[in-house]
C-alpha cells in the first residue's frame, strides 16, 4: 500500500524532528568508494556508476562526509550534531532470507560530536537513539514486542567501562536491554554494536559506534553513532 507507507514514512520524520535531529535529503549517488573505502563493505555489493559515483547504499556513510566536510569548513562548532535521514538504497550481493530484497528503505539516525570524558556522548546518544527506535516501532508500526541489544566488539565485553556505563545510564529509562556476547570478529563497528528486534520475529534495526569521523578528521577525540530501521520490514510486518 504505497500511500500507507508513505504516510508512515512521514510520521517517522516528524517524530524524529520532534527529537531535534536533522532530516537530510542526499543524493541517489554517493563518492565512488564511500562504503567501500570508509566502511568494511566490498564493492561488488555496491552498484557502481559512472563519473566516480556509487548508488546510495548507506546513507551513513554520506551523512560520515557531510559532516566532515563541514567541520573541515569550520562551519560546525565543539557540539554534538544528530542528522537523520530516510533513503531507498540498493544492495546488490545475493539473498537467501525471503524478506530481503536488492532495495530497500532505511530510517538513520546519526550522531556525531567531539568525546568529553567519562564516556558521556556514548550514555547520552544511545539513549537518544533508543527512544526515537522505540517510538517509531510503537507509535508507527504497533510493534510493542522488542528489546535493544548491546553488543561489545574488538576488546571489549559486558564489563569494560563503556558498555556498563551504557547500560546503567539507560537502565531506568524503561528500556529492554540485553547485552550479547562480545564480538571479537567483528570488523565495522568499534566499542559496540546495538541492534533492535521483534521478539521471536528477528533482527529490524543494526547500528552501534563508528571510528569514521575520527578518519575523515585525523582526530581521535571525534565520536560517531548510527542506528539503522528497516521501516519497510516493520511495515510488513504490521500486516
Amino acid at each position: 500500500d504505497f500511500l500507507k507507507f508513505k504516510e508512515e514514512e512521514l510520521e517517522c520524520c516528524k517524530i524524529v524532528a520532534n527529537s531535534s535531529f536533522e532530516l537530510i535529503e542526499l543524493s541517489p549517488v554517493a563518492q565512488l568508494g564511500t562504503s567501500s573505502i570508509m566502511a568494511t563493505v566490498n564493492q561488488k555489493k555496491v552498484l557502481t556508476a559512472l563519473r566516480n559515483t556509487e548508488v546510495q547504499s548507506d546513507p551513513t556513510n554520506s551523512i560520515a562526509l557531510h559532516y566532515a566536510s563541514l567541520k573541515k569548513n569550520n562551519e560546525l562548532s565543539e557540539k554534538t550534531y544528530n542528522f537523520s535521514n530516510v533513503s531507498r538504497v540498493i544492495r546488490t550481493q545475493v539473498f537467501s532470507n525471503p524478506n530481503f530484497t536488492p532495495h530497500f528503505p532505511i530510517l538513520c539516525l546519526i550522531s556525531c560530536g567531539m568525546d568529553t570524558g567519562s564516556f558521556e556522548f556514548e550514555k547520552t546518544e544511545i539513549h537518544k537513539h533508543f527512544v526515537i527506535t522505540q517510538d517509531v516501532c510503537k507509535s508507527v508500526f504497533g510493534v510493542n514486542n522488542l528489546f535493544f541489544e548491546i553488543i561489545p566488539c574488538k576488546e571489549y565485553d559486558s564489563n569494560s567501562p563503556l558498555i556498563s556505563n551504557s547500560l546503567s545510564h539507560i537502565k531506568n529509562s524503561g528500556f529492554d536491554v540485553r547485552i550479547a556476547e562480545s564480538d571479537s570478529q567483528n570488523n565495522y563497528y568499534y566499542g559496540m554494536r546495538i541492534k533492535v528486534k521483534i521478539i521471536a520475529d528477528g533482527e529490524i534495526g543494526d547500528g552501534g559506534l563508528l571510528d569514521w569521523t575520527q578518519k575523515l578528521l585525523a582526530n581521535k577525540k571525534e565520536r560517531m553513532l548510527t542506528m539503522g530501521l528497516g521501516i519497510q520490514l516493520l511495515h510488513l510486518f504490521r500486516k
